[in-house]
Formats: C-alpha cells, structure tokens, sequence
C-alpha cells in the first residue's frame, strides 16, 4: 500500500475511502488530512464518514471547497454519521 506522499507525488487519480477513522480525531486533524488529500491529482476522490456532533455538513463542505475540491456529494447520515465523497 502506498501512503499518501506517494499517491500526490506519482500524479495519479486516486480513490480513497476513510471510514470510521474521523470521530476518533480531532477536528484540526480531520481538516489537516483533508488538506493533503486535497493536493492529490485532479479527478482524485475521498469518501468519509464524519461526526454530526462535531461537523455542520454546510461548514464542511465550504472548508473542503476552500481546500480545493471541486466537487462534494453527501450521503445519508445515520447513526450520528454524516457521508461526504469530495472529488479534487
């Protein structure tokens, strides 16, 4: 498996799923991680799962446009849960 570094530096279009690692961080890693995936090749996506408690999916999605995504999609939110896949 290839880490992240890798993934930016070889220029191809990823796909990443990050699942029920979110609620365990802190918010200013969360955003941190989002930030890195952002610099990833366009076309490159990420699907997560996130906290209600701890995101407003309206200020989410402003920050992952911030970040440079250009494309941001929410699932159905259960279970305290919110679903994001965010494309660059």
């Amino acid at each position: 498996m290839h880490d992240l570094d890798e993934i930016q530096q070889s220029g191809a279009v990823a796909s990443l799923e990050w699942l029920g690692a979110s609620a365990a961080l802190k918010p200013d890693e969360v955003m941190r991680i989002l930030q890195d995936v952002a610099c990833c090749a366009p076309g490159s996506s990420i699907t997560f799962d996130y906290a209600l408690a701890t995101f407003q999916p309206q200020m989410l999605e402003h920050m992952l446009s911030q970040f440079g995504f250009r494309h941001v999609e929410h699932g159905a939110a259960a279970a305290g849960l919110g679903l994001i896949k965010a494309t660059v």
